[in-house]
């Protein structure tokens, strides 16, 4: 999953994300924060993403109704007829859910637009650059390589 934010102070909002999540999965690994230009939008405020790979029992929809219970707990805002990106306290998104493939009107995996996003890429690539996207049946680094979004995050040191 990816965790994503550029209002206040968005450290603490992914520590207190990870707070409200523990209960419902475990986190086996995090890639460093990574600072980036807004994508897809104009803001004057940099964001900030980490992947997190977890393990749940849960099922993707129940998955999904849980991070956006926790989004709008730490004062997301969604606007649920804009298509319009807008500046967030926290976004999380399900990347992938191993090689499962969803395509249902509340979700879609492996996250539709994940191979157009560098800084997506740059932080799956940290934790594991082999890993096979199940629809391209590409690595995550061949992706990276080939990915035509040439705005590259910044790795933040003592992250």
């Amino acid at each position: 999953m990816l965790l994503g934010g550029n209002l206040g102070d968005v450290r603490l909002t992914f520590d207190k994300a990870e707070s409200l999540l523990l209960k419902s999965f475990r986190i086996l690994q995090k890639s460093s924060l990574y600072e980036s230009e807004p994508w897809g939008m104009e803001s004057e405020h940099f964001f900030i993403n980490q992947v997190w790979k977890i393990e749940t029992a849960l099922k993707p929809d129940l998955l999904l109704d849980i991070l956006l219970k926790v989004e709008e707990d730490l004062g997301r805002k969604r606007n649920r007829d804009s298509k319009v990106y807008s500046d967030r306290t926290i976004d999380i998104d399900i990347l992938f859910m191993g090689d499962k493939v969803l395509n249902s009107k509340k979700l879609v995996i492996p996250h539709p637009r994940l191979h157009l996003r560098a800084f997506t890429l740059q932080a799956l690539v940290e934790m594991d650059p082999n890993f096979r996207h199940p629809t391209f049946n590409k690595s995550i680094s061949y992706l990276l390589e080939n990915c035509s979004d040439n705005v590259k995050a910044r790795r933040l040191i003592g992250s």
